[in-house]
């Protein structure tokens, strides 16, 4: 079987000639070829235009999506400090103090990206900024990862989550005045993401805004009643201005979220000692002595409760758990306050204190 030309001339050889009035044949071959080069020319232009739309659009959701959405709001947030806690536990200062949970925007989906030139080398530009910066940013090169996003702002200054996540690098960098810049920038879309409401409330906690950071925090979790950050942050605001009965509200409501987080645990506990709640600190302490149970500090203040409530026993107990890991001249001297008057004269008390004066000779 011979192979079949598909050229135009090969068709001009076989095709009988349809000429329109008036019309040489070589003119009409001429005026075919035209249309079919037009032709090919609309659906190339087509196919490139699609394609860049595509890239776009792939661009914009790999950015949003590379993790799993967060629309039921587990996020990740910063390691639990667990050394400055305790040495604020030991230290009777164990209110949070300028520690607020940031949300990392896994759940958001704000926008399509700013109308745009498809051409090739917006295209290579938008996706090398990108991957760099992504690469930047995991590597903990804030700088290098902030100039990649700035230079992605100029070809989508109308992508709200890139205004989002340079606000989160603005806040690794202490610059509070910025990041509260890029999250208002953020918030400009047709929804408010709770997440990014936080962040912002966050950044105006840092700047001593706190009118318009509760505002905002008491919108997030109006918008999300669940939301575990905005009760966090909501708490430890409290907690600065020294009210003691809202901090320990919110700071429960935290706790039913998420009963595992032993910073908030201890930091309930703190506002609850404060406001000499002893029996109240005491399931508080007890739970938290489960999620860390070698840390002395914690059996401390247990102690101290359980002797505010006259229950010598399980005061005397509790540090008997971690006598062997304890600095006896400490302990003592943590002994010695008047928290403990109330139990001084009880025999399991003073035959404890006899023990740690024996290990310290």
């Amino acid at each position: 079987m011979s192979k079949t030309q598909h050229d135009i001339y090969a068709t001009r050889r076989t095709q009988a000639v349809e000429p329109e009035h008036g019309e040489t044949e070589m003119r009409y071959w001429r005026r075919l070829l035209l249309r079919h080069r037009l032709q090919n020319f609309f659906i190339g232009f087509l196919a490139f235009v699609a394609i860049g739309a595509l890239v776009a659009l792939t661009i914009q959701q790999y950015m949003l999506s590379q993790e799993p959405d967060g629309s039921d709001a587990q996020q990740t947030f910063a390691p639990i400090d667990m050394e400055r806690s305790v040495a604020l536990l030991l230290n009777d200062d164990i209110a949070p103090r300028d520690r607020y949970l940031l949300d990392q925007l896994r759940e958001d989906r704000m926008g399509p990206a700013a109308d745009a030139a498809f051409t090739m080398q917006w295209l290579k530009d938008a996706a090398h900024h990108l991957l760099e910066g992504e690469l930047a940013e995991r590597q903990l090169r804030v700088d290098d990862a902030m100039q990649h996003y700035e230079q992605l702002i100029a070809l989508f200054p109308d992508n709200l989550p890139l205004h989002a996540r340079m606000g989160l690098l603005h806040l690794q960098r202490e610059n509070y005045l910025a990041a509260a810049a890029s999250f208002e920038r953020a918030l400009q879309g047709d929804r408010a993401p709770f997440g990014i409401i936080n962040n912002l409330a966050a950044a105006y906690l840092q700047l001593g805004r706190t009118e318009d950071a509760e505002r905002f925090l008491r919108q997030a979790v109006e918008l999300r009643p669940d939301y575990a950050p905005a009760r966090y942050n909501l708490a430890t605001l409290y907690v600065q201005r020294g009210e003691s009965r809202q901090a320990a509200e919110q700071f429960e409501r935290y706790l039913q979220l998420d009963p595992d987080n032993i910073s908030a645990t201890l930091s309930y506990a703190a506002v609850l000692i404060g406001a000499r709640s002893w029996e109240q600190a005491i399931p508080v302490l007890e739970r938290a002595s489960e999620l860390s149970p070698r840390t002395p500090p914690i059996h401390f203040r247990l102690a101290q409760c359980y002797a505010r409530t006259q229950r010598s026993r399980d005061a005397v107990r509790v540090i008997e758990e971690i006598l062997l890991s304890i600095d006896p001249r400490q302990a003592l001297a943590w002994l010695s306050r008047d928290d403990f008057d109330g139990i001084r004269q009880d025999e399991s008390f003073q035959r404890l204190v006899a023990r740690l004066a024996g290990r310290q000779e």
